[in-house]
Formats: structure tokens, C-alpha cells, sequence
């Protein structure tokens, strides 16, 4: 059986590893994945922000929390966490392209063109 195909077999080797070790902090995120596509978003932001205590600078980690900050209507916060993991990789359009979509849902198209601008900057030759 193969556990990407059974959520809930891959929730429980998951929840097992944070009981071996509690600070395992991909176990963590990849659980907050887990529960954020689940519709918990409450334990999918408890996972990533564990995930961050264990590994404060995990570019993934934040961006999924920006994500699940925003889908709760936490639009200051994860702007915020936006801006935070964009500083970390500014060269990565992942978080960019995230980023400005973000901005662009709430109404601020001036923002993400800035965000969008930086992309372009980015691009090589």
C-alpha cells in the first residue's frame, strides 16, 4: 500500500515520527499539508508553525502557512509571512508568483504588479 494514495496511512507514520521525535519538521509541514487539504485549518497552521520552530528559515514551510494564514481570512498575517519568505529566496518566482496572486485576491493590484515587476527582474537574459 503506498501512502500517498491513503492520507490517512500517511497521517499516522507521520503522527508516529512526531512522537519519536517532536521537533522532525518536514513531518510537521508535510502534516500541515495534510490537514490543510482536509479543511483543518487550525491543525494545518499548528503543523506549519511547528515545522518553523524546528527550522525557521524553511522556505516551504512558510509559504504553506502564508497560504493557509490567507485561506482563513488572515489577510495581515500573511501578507506579512508573504513578505518574510519572499526576503528569504527573492530570487525564487515561486514565492513571487504566490505572493502576487495573493495580493491580487484582496485587492491590492498595485502591490502584486510590484510583486510581478520583480519576477521580470529576476528573469536572466
Amino acid at each position: 500500500m503506498q501512502t500517498e494514495n491513503n492520507p490517512t496511512r500517511t497521517a499516522e507514520l507521520l503522527e508516529k515520527a512526531i512522537e519519536i521525535d517532536a521537533d522532525y519538521s518536514l513531518a510537521h509541514q508535510r502534516l500541515g499539508v495534510l490537514r490543510h487539504h482536509s479543511g483543518d485549518l487550525i491543525q494545518a497552521e499548528y503543523h506549519f508553525r511547528r515545522s518553523l520552530e524546528a527550522y525557521p528559515t524553511d522556505y516551504w514551510s512558510h509559504l504553506y502557512l502564508a497560504n493557509c494564514l490567507a485561506v482563513q481570512g488572515r489577510w495581515a498575517d500573511a501578507e506579512r509571512t508573504y513578505l518574510f519568505v519572499t526576503s528569504l529566496q527573492p530570487e525564487n518566482e515561486s514565492g513571487l508568483k504566490f505572493f502576487a496572486n495573493f495580493l491580487e485576491s484582496i485587492g491590492k493590484k498595485q502591490e502584486a504588479s510590484g510583486v510581478r515587476a520583480k519576477i521580470k527582474s529576476t528573469d536572466g537574459p
